[in-house]
């Protein structure tokens, strides 16, 4: 093994090492303030960015706001929702939730005796 591997070696294993340290402390975070039933300051703040969508870009009607938040909250996020979903998922209630949705909006067009 030369020097120039040696060095990626030590690179790779330090990045993976930083890398479990930092899923530890985010995990642990995540933890806590889901037990608390808080989020940290920082992450309530979001930064209100407009983005351009089509034709005049003087019109501001052409704008789209877009909330940047700061990437462990939209982790986080991700995690709650994916196991809320998979709990809806075990507990059959997506279906019955969908089914209900789509009875009430075929019951506004065609009273639902006519569907079944």
């Amino acid at each position: 093994m030369g020097h120039r591997d040696q060095m990626d070696y030590i690179r790779w294993y330090l990045l993976t090492v930083q890398v479990r340290l930092q899923n530890h402390c985010m995990a642990i975070i995540f933890q806590e303030s889901y037990d608390s039933s808080t989020l940290p300051p920082d992450w309530k703040a979001a930064n209100i960015v407009p983005i351009f969508k089509k034709g005049d870009k003087l019109d501001p009607n052409n704008y789209r706001p877009v909330s940047l938040t700061c990437v462990p909250c939209k982790i986080m996020e991700s995690i709650i929702k994916d196991n809320m979903i998979s709990v809806l998922e075990t507990n059959h209630t997506i279906v019955t939730i969908l089914l209900v949705t789509v009875n009430m909006a075929l019951s506004e067009v065609v009273p639902v005796s006519q569907v079944f």
